[in-house]
């Protein structure tokens, strides 16, 4: 990934999955009792505070967003048209060689 203008970058797509989040966040947390997985591993808000404070954003590999309502790795609908393209689903047990993103 290259980090040009990364940081206000970074914080426009976490404001995004933000809204995406807090929209589905009753559905997602229904199975759940009151807290997230044990496998998470960082929060969003403490990303994006990090990034805030940050001069440049990081780079980093292995990064995947993952389902808790069915433990399902997302991806984006690219072949979808219309309002529907670019849709983020949950429906991959594993990340193949095709799920990458770069950010320049």
């Amino acid at each position: 990934m290259v980090a040009t203008g990364g940081v206000d970058r970074a914080l426009a797509l976490a404001a995004a999955v933000t809204v995406s989040t807090s929209v589905l966040a009753p559905h997602a947390w229904a199975s759940f009792a009151s807290s997230p997985p044990a496998t998470t591993t960082q929060s969003l808000s403490a990303v994006v505070s990090r990034l805030a404070s940050a001069k440049s954003a990081e780079c980093r590999t292995n990064v995947t967003i993952r389902s808790w309502a069915n433990r399902r790795y997302v991806s984006a609908e690219l072949d979808y048209r219309g309002g529907n393209y670019g849709m983020l689903r949950a429906r991959n047990s594993v990340v193949d060689a095709w799920e990458t993103v770069a950010f320049e």
